[in-house]
Order: structure tokens, then sequence, then C-alpha cells
């Protein structure tokens, strides 16, 4: 809005894009860290805004989660989730300043020699940082963080994303960075979980119940046609683009890649009734609006031999030595696909219960659309 710096404008556009990585990373056995009483290690100092105590500060975290899958002769797993919602590639300043809070938050561990049993030193964490962008890296920004083991989750060209993120831009267009801050970003998160939990189909019954006047000022025009209609478009739109994405999963492999898979529709808990691995089928599309995407096969091609129809369609952003090698049509690139697909494991719970599944890409297909 008028008034308002680029820097303020971006910080809406990042907590309305980290709510949304928030919400697929909870549906991925993650769970937003819990503020404990005493500020010893982690605050919540102003309204969800999360801080973590480093050695020599303490640090606002955007997406601060604990993994509830713990592994043997390790430390729980914690995430330290920097989210970006920018249209242009990160570049390695924002990765460097990152280095320097996670390692900060990493090493604030001591052990007192009063304490007469280990357990009664505070819980450990494996700190991992991760860093979430919208339109992805550069070159430098990418080997930056792998130098000091800071994943990098790229979103770029993704077509389930790209929807979300267009009406965060325009939805950001419509909120005051003063009654953002004044009103805190609590009641901006209720409005939006409310929402996006409700009846499709009754958003606007739902909209008018939540007595909006009670959050908003510069919003609204009360002597007039209440808030702005401007703003209801946009929050139905990203609440829309919210509710397109029906599943996900979160791969790595072999050699340690991160890649989140985003679904237009529910994940095929049947494929893995009676088996714990699964092939699956890589395609790209090449035009003016691109976009790569997995499927899963319903049966094991080495059984069946055919694959099965209307498959969910599971879209991500692609590492960039594939990337680079679709652009100039190299001819490795089946042995590219090999490589990063060869092995993926995924931990997801089906019927209730915890799976390590393994993903193999399908040796009989390569990369076409």
């Amino acid at each position: 809005m008028k008034g308002d710096s680029v820097s303020q404008r971006g910080q809406i556009r990042g907590f309305l894009f980290e709510y949304a990585i928030l919400k697929m990373l909870q549906n991925n056995g993650f769970g937003i860290v819990e503020i404990p009483d005493t500020e010893e290690r982690i605050r919540e100092k102003r309204r969800n805004f999360i801080e973590l105590k480093g050695r020599g500060a303490w640090h606002q975290i955007d997406c601060p989660c604990d993994y509830n899958i713990i592994s043997p002769f390790m430390y729980p797993i914690r995430i330290l989730g920097e989210v970006k919602c920018y249209k242009n590639p990160i570049e390695k300043e924002k990765i460097r300043n990152f280095i320097g809070v996670v390692k900060d938050i990493q090493e604030n561990y001591f052990a007192d020699e009063l304490e007469l049993d280990i357990t009664g030193l505070p819980k450990r964490f494996i700190e991992v940082g991760a860093f979430f962008s919208y339109s992805g890296f550069n070159k430098e920004a990418e080997f930056l963080a792998y130098a000091h083991g800071i994943k990098t989750i790229s979103y770029q060209d993704n077509f389930l994303v790209a929807g979300i993120c267009d009406a965060v831009y325009q939805l950001e267009k419509n909120i005051s960075y003063k009654n953002f801050t004044n009103k805190g970003m609590k009641a901006y998160r209720d409005i939006i979980e409310r929402l996006h939990i409700a009846d499709r189909e009754k958003f606007f019954e739902n909209l008018n119940q939540l007595q909006l006047d009670d959050y908003f000022s510069d919003e609204l025009d009360i002597k007039t046609k209440g808030i702005s209609g401007f703003y209801v478009y946009n929050l139905k739109k990203f609440i829309d683009n919210l509710l397109t994405v029906k599943s996900s999963f979160i791969a790595t492999n072999d050699d340690g890649l991160v890649i989140h898979f985003i679904g237009d529709g529910a994940f095929p808990n049947e494929i893995f009734e009676d088996r714990d691995e699964a092939f699956c089928n890589v395609y790209y599309r090449g035009t003016n609006q691109k976009s790569y995407w997995l499927e899963l096969e319903k049966y094991n091609y080495q059984e069946y031999g055919h694959k099965e129809k209307e498959n969910t369609k599971f879209y991500f952003s692609p590492p960039r030595l594939l990337l680079e090698a679709i652009k100039n049509s190299e001819e490795n690139i089946k042995s590219i696909k090999q490589e990063i697909f060869h092995k993926m494991v995924v931990h997801k719970k089906i019927n209730g219960k915890q799976r390590t599944l393994i993903i193999h890409i399908n040796p009989n297909q390569f990369l076409n659309s």
C-alpha cells in the first residue's frame, strides 16, 4: 500500500508464503515448535514471531519445526526454515546471513558440570538449516549453502506453487503494513486458518462470520461497502490455491538432495499397501508455462508392464543439473535423470502407520512430455 517500503511489502509476502510452506511441512510429519513457559532457548517475543536463542543473540525463524521421527544415534531433528517469496532467485548474500544464524543456534549448547546426570541438561536437537525459495537460487547461493550444510528447496517453475504465489502478490497489495504490525500476524493467520479448513463452498458465509472489522482498519470502509472487494477476491484466490494442493511429500536421494513434490490429487496410498518400494515416471512440459512433474505407477512395471491411467501429478522444481541438461537438449539427460531419481527415500504416514518408502525411476521411461 501507499507509504510502505519495499522491505515492508516483502515481509507481508513472506508471511503469506510461510503459511503455505508450514502447512505442507505439517502434513509431512513436521510440527511447529512448542513455546515453553521459560525463555531459556525459545520464545515468542511478538505474536507469531518465534525466536531461538543462539550463542550470541536471539534469532527470528520463519518456520521452526520439529520432526516427529527419531533415528538411532541421532538427536531429534529441528528444522530452521527460512522462507522467501521473491521474484528473482536468491543470491549468496541471503545464504551467508542465514549461515550465521544457523551456526549461532547450533553452537548454543553447554554442559554444566554441576549437573549430576546428563538427563538434567537441556534437550538437544540437530538443527538443520532449510531455505525455501519460490524463485529458486542462483548458482553461487546453492554452492555456498551446500558447503555449509544448508538445504535449498526451490519452487521455481512449480506449477501449483506458482498459483499460490501469484495470489500472495495480489493479496499483499491489499494489506496495510501498519495494520499488519499493529494487529499482529496472528490475526491474519487466524483468518486464513479458519477459511482454509472451512467448507470451500461457503467461503463468503464463513468470511462474514469472522467479523473482520475486529481485525482490520485500513482495509475497511465501514461507511460504504465494508471490506474491500479486491481484498475479498484475492483472499478467496489465495485460499482456493492453497486448497488446490491435495498432498505432498519430501524426498531425499542418495546424494542428500531434497525435493518437495506437490500433488494436485491424493497421495496413492494403495500403491504401498503391501510393499515399501514403487516406480515413478518423470515428465516436463516446455511451453510458455513450464512445468515438471512426477507420477507414481500404480503397479510395478516389471510385474505388469503397463501404466495405470490418471495418476496424481506431483509437481517439483528440477535440480540445476537436470534443468541445464533440458535447456541445452543434452544427450545425457537419461543418465542425469537416473542419477537424481534412481532412489528417493520418503517418510510418509499411511493408514495411521509411519512408513519409510523408496521410489525408483522407471528405467523404461525417460524424460519427455
